[in-house]
């Protein structure tokens, strides 16, 4: 199955201490873990040296609760929070870029290439897209006021 199998041991400080990782992910040579328990995202790279920390709680709109799902492409992080029913933007190193309320209910976003977004959400009614009760995919403009 696998040619080869790499243990990368990850950097521990008082910035980058993990208490459960929900979220791993490799991304031009940057490891990306959401650590769901402190609700931060921590890069590292491939040597294991830690790089950054994003984690801003709160409720202001620069700030998320909790993070439901994050989604990465080459410039930008993207943090969608349920509890708060928006997408946020950041970049690798942890700069707020903007954020969106959304007008419906989603379990996942993620970046395309041309700007828009893809969303994803199963088996929950939505009072905004009252049309689509078992939805899988639909696709919004960045600012999420277009769907399709």
């Amino acid at each position: 199955m696998y040619d080869s199998i790499n243990l990368v041991r990850l950097e521990t400080n008082e910035d980058c201490i993990i208490d459960e990782i929900s979220f791993l992910e490799i991304h031009n040579d940057t490891i990306f873990v959401l650590d769901k328990l402190e609700r931060s995202i921590l890069l590292f790279d491939l040597s294991g040296n830690f790089i950054n920390k994003i984690s801003v709680l709160g409720s202001g709109p620069q700030e998320y609760k909790d993070i439901t799902s994050i989604s990465i492409d080459d410039n930008y992080v993207y943090i969608y929070d349920n509890s708060l029913d928006k997408v946020l933007k950041y970049t690798h190193n942890g700069d707020f870029v903007s954020s969106h309320r959304l007008k419906f209910f989603c379990q996942k976003v993620m970046p395309l290439d041309d700007g828009d977004m893809l969303c994803y959400g199963r088996g929950m009614h939505n009072a905004h897209l009252p049309s689509i009760i078992d939805y899988s995919l639909w696709k919004c403009d960045s600012t999420y006021s277009r769907i399709s």
